[in-house]
Protein backbone atom coordinates (compact mmCIF):
# COMPACT_ATOMS: atom_id res chain seq x y z
CA UNK A 1 0.00 0.00 0.00
CA UNK A 2 1.15 3.62 -0.62
CA UNK A 3 -0.42 6.36 0.95
CA UNK A 4 -2.07 8.92 -0.79
CA UNK A 5 -3.25 10.98 1.92
CA UNK A 6 -2.81 10.22 5.43
CA UNK A 7 -6.22 7.86 5.56
CA UNK A 8 -6.02 7.45 2.22
CA UNK A 9 -3.99 4.03 1.47
CA UNK A 10 -4.19 2.94 -2.48
CA UNK A 11 -2.96 -0.91 -3.32
CA UNK A 12 -0.07 -0.64 -6.17
CA UNK A 13 2.13 -3.48 -5.19
CA UNK A 14 5.51 -3.57 -4.45
CA UNK A 15 8.78 -6.29 -4.65
CA UNK A 16 11.23 -6.32 -2.27
CA UNK A 17 14.61 -7.70 -3.70
CA UNK A 18 17.01 -9.09 -1.26
CA UNK A 19 20.66 -10.03 -2.91
CA UNK A 20 22.95 -12.04 -0.78
CA UNK A 21 26.53 -10.68 0.02
CA UNK A 22 27.75 -13.73 1.92
CA UNK A 23 26.44 -16.44 4.33
CA UNK A 24 23.96 -15.06 6.12
CA UNK A 25 24.47 -11.28 4.50
CA UNK A 26 21.66 -9.77 2.71
CA UNK A 27 21.94 -6.14 1.39
CA UNK A 28 19.24 -4.19 2.15
CA UNK A 29 16.35 -4.64 0.15
CA UNK A 30 15.94 -2.86 -3.10
CA UNK A 31 12.10 -2.09 -3.26
CA UNK A 32 10.05 -1.81 -6.38
CA UNK A 33 6.72 -0.43 -6.81
CA UNK A 34 4.01 -0.45 -8.66
CA UNK A 35 2.12 2.58 -10.54
CA UNK A 36 -1.40 1.86 -10.94
CA UNK A 37 -3.59 1.44 -8.15
CA UNK A 38 -5.20 -2.17 -7.91
CA UNK A 39 -3.13 -3.33 -10.29
CA UNK A 40 -1.55 -5.89 -8.38
CA UNK A 41 2.11 -5.68 -9.22
CA UNK A 42 4.12 -8.51 -7.80
CA UNK A 43 1.34 -10.83 -8.45
CA UNK A 44 3.38 -13.33 -10.27
CA UNK A 45 7.96 -12.78 -10.48
CA UNK A 46 9.63 -14.99 -12.87
CA UNK A 47 13.37 -15.83 -13.27
CA UNK A 48 14.25 -15.29 -17.21
CA UNK A 49 17.52 -15.65 -17.60
CA UNK A 50 20.24 -13.32 -18.72
CA UNK A 51 17.71 -11.93 -21.77
CA UNK A 52 19.97 -8.70 -22.50
CA UNK A 53 23.21 -11.24 -22.65
CA UNK A 54 25.15 -8.68 -20.46
CA UNK A 55 25.91 -11.38 -17.45
CA UNK A 56 22.96 -10.36 -14.88
CA UNK A 57 19.80 -11.85 -14.89
CA UNK A 58 16.72 -10.19 -15.61
CA UNK A 59 12.84 -10.80 -14.32
CA UNK A 60 9.91 -10.12 -15.11
CA UNK A 61 6.87 -8.93 -12.68
CA UNK A 62 3.26 -9.58 -13.77
CA UNK A 63 0.93 -6.75 -12.70
CA UNK A 64 -2.57 -8.70 -13.99
CA UNK A 65 -5.13 -5.76 -13.22
CA UNK A 66 -2.72 -3.00 -14.59
CA UNK A 67 -3.02 -1.25 -17.77
CA UNK A 68 -5.81 -0.08 -20.42
CA UNK A 69 -9.08 -1.38 -19.02
CA UNK A 70 -7.54 -3.87 -16.62
CA UNK A 71 -6.23 -5.78 -19.05
CA UNK A 72 -2.89 -6.49 -17.42
CA UNK A 73 0.93 -5.95 -17.56
CA UNK A 74 4.00 -7.99 -17.44
CA UNK A 75 7.40 -5.58 -16.63
CA UNK A 76 10.61 -6.89 -17.64
CA UNK A 77 13.39 -5.85 -15.40
CA UNK A 78 17.08 -6.03 -16.71
CA UNK A 79 19.71 -7.11 -13.33
CA UNK A 80 22.88 -4.87 -13.23
CA UNK A 81 25.80 -5.22 -10.66
CA UNK A 82 23.39 -3.75 -7.62
CA UNK A 83 20.20 -5.61 -8.12
CA UNK A 84 17.90 -4.84 -10.66
CA UNK A 85 17.25 -1.41 -13.00
CA UNK A 86 14.73 0.79 -11.40
CA UNK A 87 12.55 1.34 -14.67
CA UNK A 88 11.28 -1.54 -16.47
CA UNK A 89 13.76 -2.35 -19.96
CA UNK A 90 9.94 -3.87 -21.40
CA UNK A 91 6.48 -3.80 -21.29
CA UNK A 92 3.89 -5.76 -22.73
CA UNK A 93 0.15 -5.15 -22.02
CA UNK A 94 -2.70 -7.26 -22.55
CA UNK A 95 -4.33 -7.12 -25.64
CA UNK A 96 -6.89 -9.41 -26.29
CA UNK A 97 -9.70 -8.96 -23.28
CA UNK A 98 -12.93 -7.95 -23.31
CA UNK A 99 -13.54 -4.75 -22.60
CA UNK A 100 -15.90 -5.24 -19.80
CA UNK A 101 -14.01 -8.52 -18.41
CA UNK A 102 -10.23 -8.01 -17.34
CA UNK A 103 -7.70 -10.74 -18.85
CA UNK A 104 -5.41 -11.35 -15.71
CA UNK A 105 -2.52 -11.09 -18.28
CA UNK A 106 0.22 -11.48 -16.05
CA UNK A 107 -1.15 -13.34 -13.04
CA UNK A 108 1.15 -16.10 -13.90
CA UNK A 109 4.74 -16.46 -15.32
CA UNK A 110 7.11 -18.87 -16.44
CA UNK A 111 10.46 -17.89 -17.97
CA UNK A 112 13.84 -18.98 -18.68
CA UNK A 113 13.21 -21.27 -20.90
CA UNK A 114 14.23 -20.93 -24.87
CA UNK A 115 11.16 -21.41 -26.63
CA UNK A 116 12.81 -21.07 -29.86
CA UNK A 117 16.22 -22.29 -29.86
CA UNK A 118 18.10 -19.35 -30.59
CA UNK A 119 20.21 -19.64 -27.46
CA UNK A 120 18.41 -16.63 -25.81
CA UNK A 121 16.78 -17.09 -22.65
CA UNK A 122 12.74 -15.81 -22.53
Amino acid sequence: MEREFESKPKEVGQVYLYLQEGAFLFRDAQILTGTEVFGRFGSAITHLGDLNQDGYNDIAIGAPFAGEDRRGKVLIYNGYSNGLNANPSQVLNGAWASQSIPSGFGFTLRGDSDVDKNDYPG
